[in-house]
């Protein structure tokens, strides 16, 4: 029998396998339905696979493999622990909810399909992943993978949205590597948990820095400046709304639930499983450039004209939240969880909804929010997602605007003067989402309800109220699932058990004689 702890290396790469089958189907001549089945069939596999590694890691435990069991600092190491374990079971389940749609809104032939695959591998391999030169590799796959998702809408403002976030990704992705460098130089290992134990004391140094502690500072730090660009952090947010109001709605609601959490995710594995927390200029420097974009996307909320363009500015806005977040120290990190749960569930009810009305007011000949008004379950969905934006009880993102809310007045309270950041940022964010769809609602009601418009698939109403009812029950019922978000902070936080697992797993024991 397979070892769970292979699983984690073995999610990304059966879907790295098959990505690269698919096109071999396609000379076969198999018929895209074949390619559908194989495509979902893979997904469904990595569901499983994370669900039994979330299952192996909820109580505390790490699972570390290395490919080929080749030893630290040579061979390539997963680690999993609880808190990488969530957000890439959050991952896989989202993928196979979401890709039975893509037929909807895209050429979904075994070429797109591939695509999707590489982008699931990408993400499933940056939260798995116990190696920084293997998290930069796994993010080239997520980005490329990404800029030819966009491009599938194939139109103008879709092919200058892929070359402008090709442009952005592949700088963040260069200054990645060369920040990885930069951390074998000072420590003389890639390994995370390996690299920990040398700036810790633990582990003697083997790098070509008298003082790797010190010298980390500076790799962490690009590597924050390229994860703040994925995360389209002010001002490196100029990408986002372009793509994601441009790309298929599809490839937009499953960018928008997850790319951003994989960003704060990677900020968060390596400064508190490395650096043991984040130094508190960085933190300062979280919360200015968290309030910032909450103000720049409040500000492009109610600018733009565009139903799409608007849910845009929504995922920028959450992205400074869970900045924010993170800005407020180690407290922060069950905040920062909470709203990277109910941003995957929100993101994509928002551009399902609005993008399947895009997309039948354009066969139709009738205003897309006329559209959207016509169908119950869009509307109703659609709505909820509203709320759950602007904050309003009892939605997910409510109760995790509550948590952030509380955080701040209590680190405020203990003289934190980031905190106010954030009290300042929260009212404001909401209130200028509010105006925002306010506009937009206002033309949903008075939109005449169109003459001749087919019903939206029974699959896509289903999804999207499923999803919009999921954000829903998170906020009614938040205890319970506040008890797994705070073991999975939890879990991050106990860098010596991850360290231990690591070194334990990973290195050839050195036997002194004599």
């Amino acid at each position: 029998m397979v070892s769970v702890e292979l699983y984690p290396a073995l999610a990304p790469y059966l879907l790295i396998g098959f990505a690269f089958l698919l096109p071999l189907l396609r000379l076969l001549k198999a018929g895209r339905i074949i390619s559908r089945a194989v495509a979902l069939g893979a997904m469904v596999i990595t569901s499983i696979l994370s669900i039994i590694i979330y299952l192996s890691t909820r109580g505390g435990g790490v699972l570390v493999y290395t490919i080929g069991g080749f030893p630290i600092p040579v061979g390539i190491a997963y680690a999993v622990d609880g808190f990488s374990s969530l957000l890439g079971l959050l991952t896989s389940l989202l993928f196979p909810l979401i890709a039975p749609v893509s037929h909807l809104f895209v050429d979904d032939n075994e070429y797109y399909y591939s695509a999707l695959l590489g982008l699931e591998a990408g993400l499933l391999g940056i939260f798995y992943t116990g190696d920084v030169f293997n998290m930069f590799v796994m993010l080239e796959v997520f980005t490329i993978s990404a800029f030819v998702l966009i491009s599938t809408a194939k139109t103008r403002g879709a092919f200058k949205a892929t070359i402008t976030y090709a442009i952005a990704g592949m700088v963040a992705g260069t200054f990645f590597f060369f920040s990885a460098v930069l951390v074998y130089y000072s420590a003389g290992s890639l390994n995370i948990g390996h690299v920990a134990a040398i700036a810790s004391g633990f582990y003697p140094p083997m790098g070509r820095t008298a003082d790797v502690r010190v010298a980390l500072l500076m790799p962490l730090l690009i590597m924050t400046w390229s994860m703040l660009v994925e995360s389209a952090i002010s001002p490196l947010h100029f990408w986002l709304p372009g793509a994601y109001s441009n790309a298929p709605p599809v490839v937009s609601s499953i960018l928008s639930g997850l790319a951003e959490g994989m960003a704060f995710y990677v900020i968060t594995r390596l400064y508190y499983t490395v650096y043991a927390g984040i130094p508190d200029y960085i933190q300062l420097m979280l919360g200015l450039l968290g309030g910032l974009t909450v103000g720049v996307a409040g500000a492009g909320l109610i600018a733009s004209k565009s139903l799409m363009r608007v849910i845009s500015y929504t995922v920028i806005l959450d992205s400074g939240m869970m900045a924010l977040a993170l800005s407020l120290g180690p407290s922060g990190i069950p905040v920062f969880l909470s709203y990277a749960i109910a941003h995957a569930l929100v993101k994509p009810v928002l551009f399902l909804s609005s993008g399947y009305a895009r997309v039948e007011g354009a066969s139709s000949s009738s205003s897309p929010l006329s559209v959207l008004w016509s169908s119950r379950a869009l509307a109703f969905s659609f709505l909820i997602g509203v709320l759950n934006v602007v904050g309003i009880p009892p939605t997910a993102l409510f109760m995790a605007k509550l948590q952030l809310y509380m955080l701040a007045l209590d680190s405020f309270s203990r003289g934190n003067p980031v905190a106010l950041i954030t009290l300042i940022a929260l009212p404001i964010g909401s209130i200028l989402a509010l105006i925002g769809f306010v506009k937009q609602l206002s033309e949903i009601f008075s939109a005449r309800k169109p003459a001749r418009v087919a019903g939206p698939p029974g699959y896509l109403k289903a999804l999207v109220a499923a999803l919009a009812i999921a954000s829903l029950a998170i906020g009614l019922a938040y205890n319970p699932v506040q008890d797994v978000i705070n073991a999975s902070a939890t879990a991050v936080l106990d860098r010596l058990a991850y360290i231990h697992s690591v070194l334990e797993k990973t290195l050839i024991p050195v036997v002194v004689n004599g």
